[in-house]
């Protein structure tokens, strides 16, 4: 009897001390403990250049900063493991277009771990070497560049990667970081299949080029120009980017100008998608079709067959949205997909240091933390009841969705001065149309998504009350919601239009009114009207709209002849609570952000609402049991 109770004390005991150690060790989203430690407690950064494609006519060099572990003062390979070895870490690296690290007029050094990513300072602390790495063309690397993702450029980093992973200092194991551009050419680096390449964690990718540049066929003229000025100045180390800093061997910047005089040979990117207006256009620059040999959508075999585990990380308004469940049905590896309630320029530091060091820990160190025993998908929802705005699906579009049809219907509603005050109701209008002469000031102002993104870190974001603009243009409102409606997905508008112009742009707001008449930017579409021609999507699409847009697709209005156009939303995830109204506002224009022809005389519109030319927005519902 004694020994049986002194061996249920040992089992009881020990199942103890395992509970008390499992609750010691955290692995779940924003959260992290237990399973690696911060030992370092600084770092040093070097720079240098680095060779690639050496005997090629692509050869460069690329000058790459690297942020060494430090602990008491002492470099991480001074230190010896348990085998009386130096310490090798894993290396985690970006390939950037904005300066791997700028010089200050008081002389004093803006890296990327103080300016752009200071979350990676927790990451190096946890043992991992960060590189940065200028692009060719770029920064104070050589080379010119013949515009955004060329093959020469996406060929140098399987040569970063493969000197980093060769570095006596480095396991081998090599990891990749970075957003929107840095993010996107992580794509294009997997597409090489380089072994060394563990694993990526692109954060706020592009998927489609023409689908950015071209949404709906629709120019966007404003983000192009603009992002295209600033990233040319600071090739030229022209302002408002301060100057590039030069590598260590190069106090004296003589290697620095022989790079940026290279530079001046960068291909205009503006010239180059200004002049392609259809998904198969050719530019006259490169000789490429830009909107396919630039796009990661093109090379999905490759980024497949490299089997390279992917980390997207995405804001609901982030201007690539869209994008990340593209990514996410397309890609057939290891994957993940985080969607949080942030837009472009939105650093949640904390976070992001969470889900790196989870997800490198696993790839690159081999911790089993439990990060790939979750459900894939972790998505936010605005408005959602306090500590439960996350939630985990394994699929996407949600299994349990509705598709809930809003049809257009005749007005008055007296919530907003528009031009026809229409309402929204949840059956078919029997007849009727809305006729509308085209405003070509409508605009969703400043600041707004597509601003946020071009303009940098700390650029504003924050849309305001669009009333604004729906006083120009045609809305639809529907009566206040008696119960709390949740949408997650993609909402898809189906409009009956014609005009007394060849042609005309056709924008839908969806917004969320409250009782005092605030009109609530929720996200938007559009689509011109002469790309209305669908198609089957080259790739996975979740059952969206798909418009081809090939010069041969393009179909002219003809005079007051009714047509059809249908195209989707940006997703979004969205409880409008009880109370609030839906909103979808159509106009014409968002003028200074997009380019839309101005026909003369100025169009006349009619947007069609009758049974046999209905018109509505349809939307993912969900189920939700709050706010009743």
């Amino acid at each position: 009897m004694k020994r049986i109770s002194l061996t249920l004390f040992l089992v009881f005991t020990l199942a103890l001390c395992v509970s008390v150690t499992a609750s010691d060790r955290v692995s779940q989203p924003g959260e992290y403990s237990g399973y690696s430690e911060p030992v370092y407690d600084n770092w040093v950064r070097v720079s240098q250049y680095v060779t690639v494609q050496e005997g090629t006519a692509d050869e460069t060099r690329l000058a790459i900063d690297l942020f060494f572990p430090t602990k008491e003062g002492k470099l991480f390979y001074e230190y010896m493991d348990e085998n009386g070895q130096p310490v090798k870490l894993p290396t985690v690296w970006a390939h950037v277009p904005y300066h791997r690290a700028n010089q200050l007029p008081d002389g004093s050094v803006l890296d990327w771990i103080h300016f752009i990513s200071p979350w990676l300072a927790e990451v190096i602390r946890h043992g991992y070497v960060v590189g940065v790495v200028d692009i060719r063309g770029a920064g104070a690397s050589y080379g010119t560049r013949v515009g955004i993702f060329s093959q020469p450029e996406a060929n140098d980093a399987p040569d970063i990667i493969e000197w980093l992973a060769s570095q006596s200092w480095c396991t081998g194991n090599i990891g990749m970081f970075g957003f929107s551009y840095m993010g996107i050419n992580q794509f294009f680096a997997a597409s090489k299949m380089p072994p060394q390449l563990k694993c990526i964690f692109p954060r706020m990718p592009m998927f489609d080029s023409y689908s950015f540049v071209y949404p709906g066929g629709v120019f966007q003229q404003l983000f192009i120009s603009s992002w295209g000025f600033l990233t040319r100045n600071a090739d030229l180390g022209l302002p408002p980017i301060p100057p590039v800093m030069p590598v260590d061997d190069d106090p004296d910047g003589i290697l620095l100008a022989e790079a940026i005089s290279e530079h001046y040979g960068n291909a205009d990117v503006f010239a180059m998608f200004n002049g392609v207006p259809y998904r198969d256009g050719i530019d006259a620059i490169s000789g490429e079709q830009i909107h396919f040999t630039r796009s990661p959508s093109h090379y999905l075999d490759e980024i497949n067959t490299s089997g390279i585990p992917v980390y997207v990380l995405m804001g609901w308004n982030d201007v690539f949205v869209r994008d990340a469940f593209q990514f996410y049905n397309n890609l057939n590896g290891q994957r993940k997909l985080l969607i949080g309630p942030w837009h472009h320029q939105a650093f949640d530091y904390a976070f992001y240091a969470v889900e790196h060091l989870r997800w490198y820990d696993y790839w690159l160190k081999g911790i089993d933390n439990g990060i790939m025993a979750e459900p894939p998908i972790y998505y936010y929802t605005f408005n959602g009841e306090e500590g439960k705005e996350w939630r985990f699906a394994y699929k996407w579009p949600l299994l349990l969705q509705l598709k809930l049809r809003y049809y257009f219907h005749e007005g008055p509603t007296g919530t907003v001065n528009s031009v026809n005050d229409g309402s929204l109701k949840i059956y078919p209008s029997v007849f009727g149309k809305d006729s509308y002469t085209v405003d070509y000031t409508t605009t969703t102002g400043y600041p707004t998504r597509w601003t946020n993104a071009w303009e940098g870190p700390g650029a504003p974001f924050g849309y305001p009350d669009m009333t604004f603009n729906d006083e120009k243009g045609l809305t639809y409102t529907s009566a206040p919601l008696k119960y709390a409606l949740k949408i997650a997905g993609h909402p898809v508008v189906h409009l009956y239009v014609s005009s007394t112009a060849a042609d005309g742009d056709f924008f839908a707001y969806l917004e969320e009114v409250d009782e005092n008449g605030y009109s609530q930017y929720i996200t938007e579409g559009v689509l011109r009207a002469s790309h209305r021609k669908r198609s089957e999507a080259p790739y996975a699409n979740m059952g969206l709209p798909w418009h081809r847009s090939f010069q041969e697709d393009i179909t002219p209005l003809k005079e007051d002849e009714p047509v059809k156009l249908v195209f989707d939303l940006l997703p979004t995830s969205w409880i409008f609570k009880p109370g609030k109204r839906l909103r979808v506002t159509i106009t014409c224009a968002d003028d200074g952000n997009t380019y839309s022809p101005q026909f003369t005389p100025i169009p006349v519109v009619t947007i069609y609402r009758s049974i046999i030319r209905s018109s509505y927005i349809q939307l993912p519902v969900v189920p939700y049991a709050g706010g009743h």
